[in-house]
């Protein structure tokens, strides 16, 4: 006599892994995020001041992407600060 093999739940365990990808996504992002401030943070901490022009111009932005693809920049800089990249790159510094 042949057994018969039945599944039940299926829809549940696949429902459940859709809703388990979708949180671990977002946590994904936030992550990314709180990687990116806790190294803002950090890097406020060399930056040399002498009127807090550079400090004041630190920024992080989310350049794209939701999820599993999202894209976070932190950098310093703007147009009324344009010697950041002389500061980052001087190696002569004590930073």
């Amino acid at each position: 006599m042949a057994r018969v093999l039945v599944l039940k739940g299926m829809n549940t365990v696949i429902r459940n892994l859709t809703k388990a990808k979708k949180d671990i996504a977002a946590g994904v992002a936030r992550g990314l995020k709180k990687g990116g401030l806790h190294l803002q943070r950090t890097a406020q901490k060399m930056v040399p001041v002498d009127w807090g022009n550079l400090r004041g111009s630190s920024f992080i932005r989310n350049v794209g992407g939701k999820g599993f693809d999202t894209d976070i920049v932190v950098g310093y800089g703007s147009e009324s600060v344009g010697y950041a990249v002389y500061v980052h790159e001087d190696a002569n510094k004590a930073h």
